[in-house]
């Protein structure tokens, strides 16, 4: 039984929004890093990128039907992974402050796929998009709208891939959850925005390096404005999700003055110098509005349980409503692979996540 640390005290409501209009604000802090990688895997690369949103659909459709029939369904396209149909209680404990050892491993899988179920029979409306910043930048998006909306929209910040087809998949989990989702790729700027003409050997950690906290900013605020205008009741709330490199930006977009409803960051860095001149989160509460979701590893290798902390303190200082679980034993990004190893952790951050959302979706 994998034990969750749970700390914080996120409310229902959220503190006094900042400024929705105009420029984003960021705040500008120390230069910023994330941990080296270890060399991408170029055939997993090239599997996972040649996936088309057909592709995507039908490995949906295989793993509802396999979930409704209570079995796990067969591994798609020579990949390997499963799921799990249902789920398992999960109890909450007190952490233990030392994390078990794990054996240094690459940060995710590039042929990952996110460890949620599809709902069966939930059509999704998909459309990739090109959005424009404010800046002139232009970057693709996947956007996946809900059949039956519930008024709360989500921003999705990648990882170091971009708009990896975990990412895209992922939007079509939160519509199906009723929550109109937007991925969004990182390297318009510097690589272009065909998404999918990008060859199996790119170098997306050269890419990584000429983002700017400015840029990304720009992108984020295209992304939430394109959520509002949606209409018919869509986009009452808008959240942002990141992931790794993505985490980190999402745990600052609270500071963008984007009248955002609620951040959540997975194994995000909070403190200390990142690529792309991103500020430290922990650094930053003082200018956070809505309140924010904190999801890590306990056995995470590069983000410490000192880190965590010293994020939740700055957190509590500032008045930002939050809530912070970490999962001992978990590793960085057992979100993305290891579905058998890290599903309790899985199912339970994904419950969260929805908690989170609905908690503070006002009511229409």
């Amino acid at each position: 039984m994998q034990r969750v640390a749970y700390r914080g005290s996120l409310g229902a409501g959220s503190r006094e929004p900042g400024a929705g209009a105009g420029a984003p604000s960021p705040a500008g802090i120390a230069r910023p890093g994330l941990p080296c990688l270890t060399e991408p895997r170029r055939s997993a690369w090239r599997n996972a990128r040649d996936r088309s949103l057909d592709g995507i659909r039908e490995r949906g459709r295989m793993r509802a039907t396999a979930a409704a029939n209570g079995r796990r369904a067969a591994p798609v396209r020579g990949r390997g992974t499963t799921f799990r149909a249902g789920c398992r209680t999960i109890r909450l404990h007190a952490a233990s402050r030392e994390a078990p050892e794990v054996p240094l491993a690459m940060c995710f899988d590039l042929d990952s796929q996110p460890p949620i179920p599809p709902i069966e029979g939930g059509a999704i409306d998909t459309e990739e998009v090109v959005l424009r910043a404010g800046d002139g930048g232009r970057f693709a998006g996947l956007l996946a709208r809900a059949e039956k909306p519930t008024g709360a929209a989500i921003v999705i910040l990648p990882d170091v891939r971009g708009l990896h087809p975990y990412y895209e998949e992922l939007a079509l989990r939160f519509a199906e959850a009723g929550i109109d989702a937007l991925s969004i790729d990182y390297f318009g700027r510097t690589a272009g925005i065909g998404v999918r003409e990008r060859s199996a050997d790119f170098d997306f950690m050269t890419h990584v390096g000429e983002t700017r906290f400015s840029s990304l900013s720009w992108d984020v605020q295209a992304a939430a404005e394109r959520l509002r205008a949606l209409g018919e009741g869509r986009g009452r709330a808008i959240f942002t999700i990141g992931f790794c490199f993505g985490g980190r930006l999402a745990f600052m977009t609270a500071a963008m003055g984007l009248d955002l409803a609620g951040a959540i960051g997975f194994y995000g860095w909070p403190v200390g110098a990142a690529r792309s001149d991103v500020p430290a989160p922990a650094d930053s509460t003082g200018l956070m509005r809505g309140a924010v979701l904190g999801i890590f590893g306990g056995a995470d290798q590069g983000i410490t349980s000192d880190a965590v902390e010293t994020f939740e303190a700055a957190l509590a200082a500032a008045g930002v409503p939050n809530e912070i679980v970490t999962y001992p034993g978990a590793p960085h990004s057992f979100f993305d692979r290891k579905q058998e190893d890290f599903a309790e952790a899985s199912t339970d951050a994904w419950e969260r996540v929805l908690r989170f959302i609905r908690a503070n979706t006002p009511v229409a």
